[in-house]
């Protein structure tokens, strides 16, 4: 844990079986729980990334530049902010087109409502020392083929219902299918590539956790085109 200006951060390290440290994330505490089981005491602390600090205040603001690119607006909106960084996945720059009102919203809020305008969603990277954001789901790396004996496969179908009755997706429901598998040994990040039974997925949900000294990772893929409309953050 690291104390700065009133807030107390929080950097997980894992070291693999050559001594080599990867982050798996760096945030900031929002609760520290301490109980005791058989006079044995256990410290758990609760951590969300440093996009915590653009979802705090509701803000009201008004836009009138109908031709301003929507991530010029989102630049500017992060500027208030020390050391953010946001970067535009799309070749395509769209404009605002119209007056835009932030009401009552957090800035996190207003940011996810203009990268909708992409259809697409706001990628937070939970393993930097600041706020870096992606619009849209980000190639990181091909992380190769996966190897897993521990995986379940669903379809999303809920999300395939909404995006078919607003005429907006142009995919089926095969599209919608997506894999949650399990591994110790490989550390994967949001939008990392891999070849998973013979289709190439990204990585659009990542959870991590300790159990009995073992850690474990469990990720779930899907076809990029179908994750930019059902990833959750």
């Amino acid at each position: 844990m690291i104390i700065e200006n009133d807030s107390v951060f929080l950097e997980l390290l894992y070291a693999d079986e050559n001594g080599k440290s990867k982050r798996l994330f760096h945030g900031t505490i929002l609760k520290l729980h301490v109980k005791v089981e058989h006079n044995v005491y256990w410290l758990e602390a609760e951590a969300i990334s440093h996009t915590h600090a653009m979802d705090l205040k509701p803000e009201t603001w008004s836009y009138q530049n109908h031709s301003m690119p929507i991530v010029d607006l989102m630049q500017k909106i992060s500027g208030y902010y020390p050391k953010v960084q946001i970067f535009n996945t799309f070749d395509e720059d769209k404009q605002m087109g119209a007056y835009t009102l932030q009401y009552q919203e957090t800035d996190w809020q207003f940011l996810k409502r203009l990268a909708s305008r992409y259809h697409a969603v706001l990628v937070p990277v939970s393993t930097e020392d600041s706020v870096r954001v992606y619009l849209g789901i980000p190639d990181h790396r091909d992380a190769g083929e996966l190897e897993a004996t521990h995986y379940r496969m669903y379809k999303d179908m809920l999300a395939y219902k909404k995006e078919a009755a607003a005429g907006k997706s142009g995919l089926s429901e095969q599209d919608y299918i997506c894999h949650e598998v399990m591994l110790h040994d490989q550390v994967l990040e949001l939008g990392d590539k891999v070849t998973f039974k013979g289709q190439q997925l990204h990585v659009f949900e990542v959870r991590t956790e300790m159990k009995q000294g073992l850690l474990t990772h469990h990720y779930t893929l899907g076809l990029k085109r179908a994750t930019e409309k059902v990833i959750q953050l």
